[in-house]
């Protein structure tokens, strides 16, 4: 029975201290219980804030009981049915990740940037894109300082997916056309061939 309630609790076990920049959340696993009803109440200890009321625990293991600890930035005070209570302080790191995410954007759009403007003219569509991706990339230093780091992340990392894909069918493309294209029009008569 209890090899099949591992899987449950796999994760992050809660300490006193809960990183936010490491874990956006934690598995609180509480001692031996014994009571009527098997519940936790959540205290927000900076503003005495009650944030989760009778919320019931989960069984793991006859009478051993977890829950997810999914509060921000704060001081808690978790109570137990049995009257028992564990502090948590939960911090907001993510800091450096902040730093880290605006120099990177900002590195890959100037990146962008720069292969926008030194493109030749013959691929005015690809550099259009690069300059219209190096802007948009842009806009996501404001959002990470809005957001926060894992919505920016997520957003750049989809943003670049996209770059990705644009880039390897424009270059498709294009070699399709300069390779096959021009070479039949030219077999043709149609294009006349550059000396």
């Amino acid at each position: 029975m209890m090899f099949l309630l591992i899987p449950l609790v796999t994760g992050n076990i809660c300490e006193d201290t809960l990183d936010l920049s490491e874990f956006q959340n934690c598995l609180m696993i509480t001692p031996n219980l014994v009571c009527p009803s098997y519940t936790y109440d959540i205290i927000n200890v900076t503003d005495n804030s009650i944030v989760k009321d009778n919320y019931n625990l989960t069984l793991l293991n006859n009478s051993v009981y977890f829950f997810n600890f999914t509060e921000g930035e704060g001081d808690y005070s978790i109570n137990l049915c049995d009257n028992s209570t564990r502090n948590m302080i939960v911090i907001g790191g993510g800091g450096n990740m902040q730093l880290a995410m605006i120099i990177g954007v900002g590195i890959v759009a100037a990146i962008l940037l720069y292969i926008g403007f030194s493109l030749d003219k013959d691929h005015k569509l690809l550099k259009l894109l690069n300059i219209f991706f190096a802007l948009f990339l842009l806009l996501f230093i404001p959002s990470s300082l809005i957001n926060g780091v894992t919505a920016t992340q997520d957003n750049f990392l989809r943003a670049m997916i996209w770059v990705i894909r644009i880039f390897i069918t424009y270059l498709f493309i294009y070699f399709n056309y300069v390779i096959w294209f021009r070479t039949k029009l030219t077999d043709w008569g149609i294009l006349n061939r550059r000396r």
